[in-house]
C-alpha cells in the first residue's frame, strides 16, 4: 500500500542516518517545518514511491525557507558540449551518483530548518505526531544543485594530484551533469579503468 511504502522510506532514512529525531527545542525563529507528499511512478521498475519536499511552501504574506537560500553559481558544463563528446567514443557509458544529495551532510545547528511531521507508528488507533528532521541536503532546496555541484568538484579534485588517474578524473569532472556521468571511449580497457577510477573516487 501507499502508506507502507511512504512509512517504509522514512524508516529506511531513520536508519541510514538521513533524517533524525528532533528532539531539541529550538530556538525562537530557527525552526521551519516541510510539508510532504507522495510522487507515485507506475512506469518505474524500482522506486515506483517518492517522498517530495516542499521548501518553496510558505504561508499568506509570509517568505518560504527557499527565499531565504542563495540559488548559488551554476558550476554546470554545457549539456550540448556534453552530448557532441559522448559521441566521440565507439563505448558508451552512463552512470549516475546514487542518491547524490543525501550523501551531503547538513551542519547541526542549520537541522531544525529541515524538519517535518511523521507518526511514530501508521498502525496504531491513535498515532502520535514525530518530529524528524534532515541530517542530508535535500533536493528541492533552492541551493541543493550548487551544493552538490560544489561539493563534487571539491572531493574530486583532490584526486588530480595522482599523475596515474588524473586524465580519467578530468574527463569524469569535464562530463559530469549534476549527478549524471556521460562518457565514451574508444576501447574496452579505457572504459573499464575509467568505471575502477570513478567508482573508488566516489566512495
Amino acid at each position: 500500500t501507499l502508506l507502507k511504502s511512504y512509512d517504509d522510506i522514512i524508516k529506511d532514512y531513520l536508519v541510514n542516518g538521513i533524517v533524525e529525531e528532533a528532539n531539541n527545542i529550538p530556538e525562537v525563529g530557527c525552526t521551519n517545518y516541510l510539508p510532504h507528499r507522495a510522487v507515485i511512478r507506475n512506469d518505474k521498475e524500482t522506486t515506483k514511491v517518492r517522498i517530495v519536499y516542499d521548501a518553496s511552501a510558505r504561508f499568506k504574506n509570509e517568505p518560504s525557507l527557499n527565499a531565504f537560500l542563495d540559488l548559488g553559481p551554476c558550476l554546470l558544463p554545457f549539456l550540448f558540449d556534453i552530448l557532441l563528446r559522448f559521441r566521440t567514443g565507439k563505448i558508451a557509458l552512463i552512470s549516475d551518483i546514487k542518491q547524490a544529495f543525501l550523501q551531503i551532510e547538513i551542519a547541526p545547528e542549520h537541522r531544525d530548518f529541515l524538519r517535518f511531521l511523521w507518526s511514530d507508528d501508521v498502525y496504531k488507533p491513535d498515532p502520535e505526531f514525530i518530529s524528524l528532521r534532515f541530517t542530508r541536503v535535500m533536493f528541492g532546496l533552492t541551493c541543493s544543485p550548487s551544493l552538490l555541484s560544489r561539493t563534487i568538484k571539491a572531493h574530486l579534485e583532490k584526486y588530480l594530484k595522482f599523475d596515474d588517474i588524473k586524465l580519467y578524473i578530468e574527463k569524469l569532472l569535464r562530463n559530469l551533469y549534476v549527478d549524471d556521468s556521460v562518457n565514451s571511449f574508444d576501447s574496452i580497457n579505457d572504459c573499464i579503468t575509467f568505471y575502477n577510477v570513478a567508482k573508488s573516487s566516489l566512495i
